[in-house]
């Protein structure tokens, strides 16, 4: 609970109080919860700023000391009406995820001279998983969003029968991202033109080479062109950067770990595949069929819009709270082959859990390793 929430019992922002820091008067922006039409951030901060933007739902305010005639000062509110903004580029950490008017303010303030740079770097992260597809050419080079560059999800990866969609090689990995001109503190924001199982993927994916400050695009490229942005065919060109990754490994779960789990029940497990697979009704030719015993089913699917958005965090925490998932408690994430379980940990990113791994492997590995004694395939 924040201050304010102790003090009125009411959530969110309501107004922009003072405080007395040094003699002079500043207003302090409380941790608060917003819900902008399915596109939100609810990262709690709390943190003095000068007088500036206060970003507010469906309202956006400017708040300024302007002179009094006495010689004093008072606060001045601008109403600059209805706009809701998800990141707010000047404070430290970012959302999980932007919107499609956020992102082209961004684009607008771009064209108006200002370069590329460093500070926010757009991935088109499409993808399919037959690597005989040039998705380069099949969904980049065609039409993408204004600025943005293409990530190959494959790039850099050796997959195996067990885990097909393996990691990236941390140091093939720096070298692509350095190639993508992205630095340690760029603002990086996937997208994909899909179904946003690559950039959810690739918000993860950053996240385990320990660059914390990336978002996803809600909704993608189709919501984007629903909104009527232009796409383009021009391909920006960026200087290389010097990136490093700093691997999280508490963001990584492996079999070992897993079959651990089984005994000691540290962790809840939840599994994003639908709930055909997750019953063993359905599944993958020469690969048991049923779910780890003990785990829940979110499907994928039941994160999402009709329009490709995240739901609401109340939508959202329903879906946790149906699966019976404490949100207190640790929480690791599933799927298939570790793609759709990286939606699980930003849909839970969303609602203030941020530190919910991946098991990289999930059922492609478990369906084929595991014994008998480890798979169930009733409720």
């Amino acid at each position: 609970m924040n201050r304010y929430q102790r003090d009125t019992g009411k959530e969110g922002v309501q107004n922009m109080e003072t405080q007395n820091v040094d003699g002079e008067t500043t207003p302090v922006k409380h941790n608060t919860s917003f819900d902008c039409n399915n596109r939100l951030d609810v990262e709690p901060f709390a943190i003095y700023t000068p007088p500036k933007v206060l970003y507010k739902p469906y309202r956006k305010f400017e708040y300024e000391q302007v002179p009094r005639k006495t010689g004093s000062t008072k606060r001045k509110r601008t109403d600059h009406g209805d706009e809701c903004q998800i990141a707010d580029m000047t404070l430290g950490r970012v959302a999980a995820l932007v919107t499609t008017n956020w992102l082209r303010e961004q684009i607008g303030s771009w064209k108006k001279g200002m370069e590329l740079g460093r500070h926010v770097r757009l991935l088109d992260t499409s993808w399919k998983p037959d690597k005989d597809i040039d998705t380069y050419k099949e969904y980049y080079e065609p039409g993408h969003i204004p600025g943005s560059l293409f990530f190959d999800l494959n790039k850099c990866v050796e997959g195996t029968k067990f885990i097909p969609r393996n990691l990236p090689d941390s140091n093939c990995f720096a070298d692509y991202a350095q190639s993508l001109g992205i630095y340690n503190n760029t603002h990086v924001i996937a997208y994909d033109r899909l179904n946003r199982r690559p950039s959810v993927r690739a918000w993860w994916m950053f996240r385990y080479y320990g660059h914390n400050k990336v978002s996803i695009l809600d909704g993608g490229l189709s919501k984007w062109e629903a909104d009527g942005f232009e796409v383009t065919t021009d391909i920006p060109t960026v200087e290389k950067s010097d990136f490093q990754p700093d691997i999280n490994t508490d963001l990584l779960r492996d079999m070992k770990m897993m079959l651990k789990n089984l005994e000691t029940r540290a962790e809840q497990v939840v599994d994003a595949r639908g709930a055909a697979e997750y019953i063993g009704e359905e599944g993958d030719e020469g690969i048991k069929r049923g779910h780890i015993p003990g785990t829940s089913n979110i499907p994928f699917s039941t994160l999402f819009n009709e329009d490709g958005t995240f739901k609401t965090p109340e939508q959202l925490r329903h879906l946790f709270d149906e699966a019976g998932i404490d949100m207190a408690k640790p929480l690791t994430a599933m799927c298939q082959t570790g793609m759709t379980a990286c939606g699980l940990a930003a849909a839970a990113h969303i609602l203030g859990k941020t530190d919910v791994p991946v098991y990289y492997g999930s059922w492609k590995e478990w369906g084929q390793l595991a014994d008998d004694n480890h798979i169930r395939t009733s409720l």
